[in-house]
Parts: structure tokens; C-alpha cells; sequence
């Protein structure tokens, strides 16, 4: 008999709260989508909290990072 594999581990984890999966998965779409948008990274960044008997709740939220000025609008040249 094997040992599961990290990623398995997590989904078994994660199971019991199948909206807390949706949310990570809706807000790397969204990232993605960003991303590929912008040509930039976005950051994602994953809450987890854990009670005595496993995991309570997810959050998930991405944070997009303008990084200096990208055109002469407004900016230094």
C-alpha cells in the first residue's frame, strides 16, 4: 500500500467544504484572466483556518501590484 501524495492529501482535506474549493478555484480564474490581461502577476493569496477537528474555513483573495509607471501619462520621463 502507497502514501497518498500532498495533492491528495489536500483534497481529502478540503473535501468537507466544497465551496472553500470553489472560491480557490474562482479566484485563480480570476487571476489567470488578470494576468494574461495585463501581462503581469497577480497574487493569490489562500486563508485557511483550522480548528481542533480540521479545517473551519477558506478565504481566498488576489491582489493585483502595479508596479512603477507604465506610460508617459502623468509620469516622469
Amino acid at each position: 500500500m502507497s502514501c497518498p501524495g500532498p495533492d491528495e492529501r489536500l483534497r481529502e482535506r478540503l473535501a468537507p467544504l466544497p465551496d472553500g474549493c470553489r472560491a480557490i478555484d474562482a479566484t485563480l480564474d480570476r487571476a489567470e484572466f488578470r494576468a494574461r490581461r495585463t501581462g503581469r502577476n497577480v497574487w493569490v493569496t489562500v486563508q485557511i483556518e483550522v480548528g481542533p477537528t480540521g479545517i473551519e474555513a477558506v478565504e481566498a483573495s488576489e491582489r493585483f501590484e502595479r508596479r512603477g509607471v507604465e506610460s508617459g501619462c502623468g509620469g516622469a520621463t
